[in-house]
């Protein structure tokens, strides 16, 4: 139905041959319970509008960021933003460690090896440790803090350890 509004308000009087045959879009006028009212296309294309500027808003500013003061700049922009946000982030993973060690074990540079390791599963479980620790380090945490340790929270907290021990060696 919305394919098809749009076709007619915009294309109907276009003056191409290949918007003269709407045999793809019949299927759309006879859906069932799909009457969308036009505040509903109004509303989701205003999202549109604003998800598509927020994001090049958003790269543009950390473009001139890097173009002003490279990476130094993007540093204090992540430490406002940390600040702003009550957020701590570390960083886990390092392109120009990777590409010294690369350089310095096989003396060899490759430019795809980040985009590779991003998309590997080595990447994926480090991401999966460092969540599952920072979890289990904010757990203990809130007990310690609020109530202490309790016999049952001791049982299950050697539990969880003994659990992620066997986890890593496998």
């Amino acid at each position: 139905m919305l394919t098809v509004r749009w076709y007619h308000k915009y294309m109907s009087d276009a003056s191409s041959n290949e918007w003269d045959d709407d045999e793809e879009l019949t299927d759309l006028d006879d859906e069932e319970g799909l009457d969308v009212s036009e505040d509903e296309i109004s509303e989701a294309m205003s999202e549109l509008h604003k998800s598509i500027f927020e994001n090049k808003v958003i790269a543009t500013f950390v473009k001139n960021a890097y173009d002003f003061g490279g990476t130094n700049t993007l540093i204090e922009v992540m430490n406002s933003v940390e600040r702003k946000m009550g957020w701590r982030a570390e960083l886990i993973a390092d392109r120009a460690a990777l590409d010294d060690y690369m350089l310095y074990r096989f003396e060899t540079f490759d430019e795809e090896a980040w985009e590779y390791y991003l998309n590997s599963d080595e990447f994926q479980k480090l991401v999966y440790d460092v969540a599952h620790i920072s979890q289990a380090s904010l757990y203990r945490f809130a007990d310690k803090y609020t109530i202490g340790t309790s016999p049952k929270q001791s049982i299950r907290n050697r539990v969880r350890s003994i659990l992620w021990s066997l986890y890593k060696k496998f």
